[in-house]
């Protein structure tokens, strides 16, 4: 049973979800009259597709990891200062962000004896307020990579009158980094005398999939396709 070029575009329409690679490579073929010929060259089309697909992911995995996102007082990802967030531990730093979270643009509340102070920073889609608490030791460097999913970064610097800043990433994937010195007194950081960085906590609020998750479920895909347009010729 030969199939017709609307018949093959559905396949490929299913596997790419409507052309949304949108690849001149991928065409309708119209078996007809040429049967065999015309379902080697559909599959040769999907097996480049998917070789460049794949070729694209890791460039992307490659380029995301080499360039983390520096974090900056009052940069767009900033959402407030935790002040002098003492102690500094993991469930004191949650509960404060939270209270961050609920107040409006510029506002102080206070969490556990610590003054929070939100950024005038508006964010769209709005914060997620549920997250998780990180169990695992602070990071000790002012660079963070191996992280997934979006979360709120709190950098702890040292000193009595120091404190917390937080910020939110919606893809951690990319790396985090942030500045080695800080000084609440002065937060664009141009007094020599600075606060050094103590550690830093990762509160997750979403995981996204994994690389090796995402590699199996296009080549599941790339073979449904193929297996439901062998089982329509022999149909």
């Amino acid at each position: 049973m030969n199939l017709q070029g609307t018949e093959i575009a559905y396949y490929y329409n299913w596997i790419y979800g409507e052309r949304l690679l949108n690849l001149p490579l991928i065409r309708e073929v119209s078996l007809g009259d040429t049967g065999q010929k015309g379902e080697r060259e559909m599959k040769k089309q999907l097996l480049i597709a998917f070789i460049i697909w794949i070729l694209g992911l890791g460039f992307g995995i490659t380029h995301s990891v080499a360039t983390p996102l520096l974090l900056t007082y009052g940069d767009s990802n900033f959402v407030g200062i935790i002040n002098p967030d003492n102690p500094a531990n993991p469930a004191n730093e949650g509960a404060a962000i939270t209270e961050l979270i609920g107040l409006p643009l510029n506002g102080v509340g206070t969490s556990g004896g610590n003054t929070v102070t939100r950024s005038g920073i508006t964010f769209t889609p709005a914060l997620p307020t549920v997250f998780t608490i990180p169990t695992n030791a602070s990071y000790t460097t002012t660079t963070v990579t191996g992280l997934t999913g979006s979360g709120y970064v709190a950098a702890k610097y040292d000193g009595p009158n120091a404190g917390s800043l937080v910020w939110y990433v919606s893809d951690l994937s990319q790396g985090i980094q942030v500045e080695l010195n800080w000084n609440p007194s002065d937060p664009t950081n141009l007094n020599p005398n600075k606060y050094q960085l103590s550690g830093i906590n990762v509160f997750s609020a979403s995981s996204v999939p994994e690389p090796s998750t995402l590699l199996l479920f296009g080549a599941g895909l790339l073979g449904l396709g193929l297996f439901g347009l062998r089982k329509k010729q022999n149909g």
